[in-house]
């Protein structure tokens, strides 16, 4: 482990720079992003009043609108993180627009990977509501799917598959390291709040922020100390388990949906109800309430 903390530290104190200046770009380019949407919603407003205000080009244009921000944001934020994390493993950039200029292309395979990522582990998710069993081994045999995706690993969900093939026969080891990692960047963070008193807060702040660059040296360096795979499989029985996950969303939705009118039906019936028993309560207390009121409230009925 000391051979990796050392290449680590010095990966992190060398690509430091460049990982804060990509840092500031991906949040200008952030702005930006806005700015553009921000006009565009101007130009879909103007067109909403030049056309009469109709809700049928209300709603396309506000479906458009959504599905237009939902796109800017998951590209930006594809672009970031690649670009982050090449800035940091990357050894051949020349500065931090490289590193944009590098991941650019991988955007769109990214983000085709990216969702299906995501559908993936959300149905192992429900399936493990009562046993988080698939979860906590997913977050350690995926923890380096990115790393995998930037070295070529493309193709569907091949960048987990291969992070898998990468830890297995290595599990417990790389368990171990990352817990260790972030056990020691909490204990840090505690120690500074405690022992800085007024600038407690402000080393730790700092140390969060340099703990991300440094997780990403390390889990880097620890990708790269494993060995190669002989055989990277397609692990079939996970998805199975997963869209089982996923039957189990659609039908709990579903049930969901079908009973929502009822309940809030209920909902507002026992508002209602409540509202009534106030106003007897007042006209009790007030002495105008009638018999029937009165003896509504003295035996304690319940709406």
């Amino acid at each position: 482990m000391e051979n990796i903390i050392k290449k680590a530290f010095k990966r992190f104190t060398t690509n430091l720079l460049r990982y804060f200046l990509t840092y500031v770009i991906s949040f200008g380019i952030a702005i930006l992003g806005l700015v553009a949407l921000g006009i565009l919603a101007g130009v879909g407003i103007g067109v909403y009043y030049a056309t009469g205000q109709s809700n049928v080009v209300g709603t396309v244009l506000g479906g458009v609108g959504l599905l237009g921000l939902a796109a800017i944001i998951a590209y930006l934020g594809s672009w970031s993180t690649l670009a982050t994390t090449f800035a940091m493993v990357k050894d051949d950039l020349k500065d931090a627009t490289d590193a944009f200029r590098q991941s650019k292309p991988l955007v769109m395979p990214f983000l085709v990977y990216g969702l299906l990522s995501t559908l993936f582990v959300c149905g192992l998710f429900y399936t493990s509501i009562l046993l988080f069993i698939p979860i906590i081994l997913w977050s350690i045999w995926g923890a380096f799917a990115v790393f995998a995706f930037i070295e070529g690993k493309k193709g569907g969900l091949m960048p987990l598959w291969y992070s898998k093939a990468k830890v297995t026969g290595n599990f417990w080891k790389v368990f171990g390291y990352l817990v260790l990692l972030n056990l020691s960047i909490l204990f840090l963070s505690y120690l500074f709040t405690a022992v800085g008193k007024n600038g407690g807060s402000g080393l730790s702040a700092l140390l969060w922020f340099l703990a991300a660059p440094f997780g990403l040296s390390f889990s880097y360096e620890l990708y790269k100390s494993l060995p190669e795979p002989t055989e990277v499989k397609k692990s079939t029985g996970w998805i199975v388990v997963s869209v089982i996950g996923w039957v189990f969303i659609v039908i709990s939705a579903v049930a969901m949906m079908a009973t929502l009118p009822k309940t809030l039906e209920n909902m507002d019936r026992k508002a209602i109800m409540r509202d009534v028993q106030k106003e007897m309560l007042k006209n009790s207390s007030s002495g105008v309430a009638n018999p029937y009121e009165r003896q509504m409230l003295n035996s304690g009925s319940q709406f």
